[in-house]
């Protein structure tokens, strides 16, 4: 076999393999550079999930995004959990962040506009009794890739919006009936 094969089929091999970076989770209120949480609702344990709900009182919702972030083999999926049980939420994108956040509702929002919903009207899921909600490859959903119109080289920020009516009760701002997860950052590769 020649030299040029043997070279092509070693970068075939290398193309093939290379995986995509790790999601880099960030948005942890009520730590260094974050904004504290609105309505006295601060993260418990603290430091890798959202404001504290007050529903569930489960210390906090987390996002977690798992899978390939290739568009040629986008195997990507987000997973919500210690939400509140058995509420609707939706995962959103954009290629904007405010690593510092905003106050949104009950928690604090890292994503900014443009804000994508992802999977539109259909990406509205009911967290389950275990307080946990997914989207994405496995879930019966189109390629997070092709929903957002990602393309390689692209970052896309993700951070899951989720019902909590009993925050009216905590928080100054009467419209303030739901709370956030934590973000992550994805870097799209070919």
């Amino acid at each position: 076999m020649s030299h040029l094969i043997r070279s092509l089929l070693a970068l075939a091999l290398v193309a093939e393999g290379a995986f995509a970076q790790a999601p880099a989770l960030f948005c942890f209120p009520n730590t260094p550079g974050v904004l504290n949480c609105p309505c006295n609702n601060p993260p418990v344990p603290g430091g890798g999930e959202g404001c504290n709900n007050f529903g569930g009182h489960t210390g906090g919702a987390v996002l977690h995004v798992f899978g390939n972030s290739s568009i040629s083999n986008d195997t990507l999926y987000c997973i919500a959990y210690r939400e509140n049980q058995n509420v609707y939420s939706l995962l959103l994108e954009s290629t904007s962040a405010n690593a510092g956040g905003i106050v949104y509702g009950a928690g604090i929002r890292c994503v900014t506009v443009p804000i994508h919903r992802v999977y539109g009207r259909s990406g509205f899921r009911l967290s389950s009794a275990q307080q946990i909600v997914s989207w994405g490859y496995g879930m019966g959903d189109p390629p997070l890739s092709v929903d957002i119109g990602a393309t390689a080289g692209l970052t896309t920020y993700f951070q899951t919006w989720y019902r909590d009516t009993h925050a009216v009760g905590h928080c100054s701002d009467p419209s303030a009936t739901f709370n956030i997860t934590n973000a992550a950052a994805v870097i799209w590769t070919p």
